[in-house]
């Protein structure tokens, strides 16, 4: 080795010991500790797992309140059957019938389905009235837009009727005002409507945004052209009551054998709603609709 190189190496020596760089207590890393990007990892996995998670989570609690639904109309078909028994076979309809002493006969009077239920059975069942996805209330003061009497729901909310009974049924087995989530089919008003269908055939309680609905004609009951559209005289007056994507493409009904199912959306219209219902009307496939046919928001449900 030459004097220059070993001055050279020589410098280099003392510079590193008076110099230390990578073993200078300063700049030791902590191995406990996460780096700012190992953080950022951590962090991207949460949020893709959340992403997936959270859409489980919704389909798992609308299931939920689907199957809770289904067995809340359960104990409805029961109290329905026990009053058909003690009432000739008649469904609770829109008609409360008095006797008048003056006259000698029985004379009805426009009484609301729960109120009469209440009176029949001496319980308190507005609580079973709304369906767990549709539990909301109306805010105060809604408009009536069905009469004087009522204000409509919506698929998350409840309708509201309210009306005062002047003195007609028992005061402590009614209230004021009823908040609920379903319908009786209003046909079961007139029995010769109905009387020709199949119990098994015929609705007769369900999800609803009114306290009674049901397709009239078919070849006038159009599909409303929103989600929520108001529930004003239109052509979508009556299918607007139903057409409510409650649980998950379609609502619960029970029909006047008892059964209850989840129907489709669109399949209402395949329905027999009273015995001159056309099942196979210009909403249906057999009559002839695409799914071009249906307006924008609801092209994405199953067609019947």
């Amino acid at each position: 080795m030459t004097d220059r190189e070993e001055q050279f190496v020589n410098r280099k020596s003392k510079h590193a010991d008076t110099n230390p760089i990578i073993n200078h207590p300063s700049s030791i890393i902590n191995s406990n500790a996460f780096t700012l990007i190992e953080l950022l990892v951590v962090i991207a996995v949460l949020v893709m797992l959340m992403a997936l998670l959270v859409p489980a989570l919704s389909r798992a609690r609308k299931q939920a309140q689907t199957v809770a639904c289904q067995s809340g109309i359960h104990g409805w078909a029961l109290m329905f059957a026990a009053y058909q028994n003690d009432n000739d076979g008649r469904f609770v309809d829109s008609r409360y019938w008095v006797w008048d002493d003056e006259t000698g006969q029985r004379e009805s009077i426009q009484i609301p389905w729960p109120c009469q239920i209440e009176v029949y059975s001496g319980l308190d069942l507005r609580e079973a009235m709304l369906c767990p996805a549709a539990s909301k209330l109306l805010p105060a003061g809604t408009w009536r837009d069905r009469g004087s009497c009522v204000a409509g729901g919506t698929t998350s909310m409840a309708w509201h009727y309210e009306r005062l009974w002047d003195g007609v049924l028992p005061a402590d087995r009614t209230h004021p005002q009823y908040d609920g989530s379903y319908a009786t089919n209003g046909h079961l008003s007139y029995t010769g409507q109905v009387r020709k269908v199949k119990p098994s055939a015929l609705p007769a309680f369900f999800d609803s945004r009114d306290c009674y609905a049901g397709l009239t004609w078919a070849a006038a009951d159009e599909p409303p052209p929103y989600e929520d559209a108001p529930l004003i005289g239109s052509s979508y007056y009556y299918a607007a009551d139903l057409t409510i994507d409650r649980h998950q493409g379609g609502i619960n009904i029970m029909f006047l054998d008892g059964a209850i199912r989840k129907v489709g959306i669109k399949e209402i219209w395949t329905l027999r709603w009273h015995a001159e219902y056309d099942t196979a009307g210009p909403w249906t496939k057999a009559g002839g609709a695409t799914p071009d046919d249906w307006p924008e928001w609801m092209r994405r449900f199953k067609d019947y």
